[in-house]
């Protein structure tokens, strides 16, 4: 009996070993993103095994939303953003301007008489 507890202790002890051994030779650094609650957490985890989800925030909020851009069509080279209540068309830097990037920015004349400037106009 004495003799099978002896055993039995070297073999958990021996384990318990391995394992702490396996856990300092985790290297591996994972980059990604988590649902936690309402929202997608990102970042970095030194581990064995990826703890990510999602491997970009982009797929991450895609799992959560859907693809919003899907049916959010912007025109002119305008980008769309999927966002937590739909999508938005960035048209920055296109010559173009409007909900989906489809109205043509004023030329420099008349953007000087007008009492607001559509911001996509300015930012190149």
């Amino acid at each position: 009996m004495v003799r099978a507890f002896l055993v039995l202790s070297l073999a958990v002890t021996f384990y318990f070993a391995l394992e702490a051994k396996a856990e300092l030779e985790c290297t591996t650094v994972f980059k990604g993103c988590n649902i936690v609650g309402q929202q997608c957490e990102c970042g970095k985890q030194t581990a064995c095994e990826n703890p990510w989800m999602f491997a970009s925030s982009k797929l991450c909020r895609h799992a959560m939303f859907g693809d919003a851009c899907k049916n959010h069509v912007c025109h002119n080279q305008g980008v769309c953003v999927q966002q937590k209540e739909g999508a938005i068309c960035k048209c920055a830097g296109t010559g173009f301007y409007g909900d989906h990037c489809e109205q043509v920015c004023p030329a420099t004349e008349e953007m000087k008489r007008m009492d607001a400037l559509p911001t996509a106009c300015v930012i190149p």
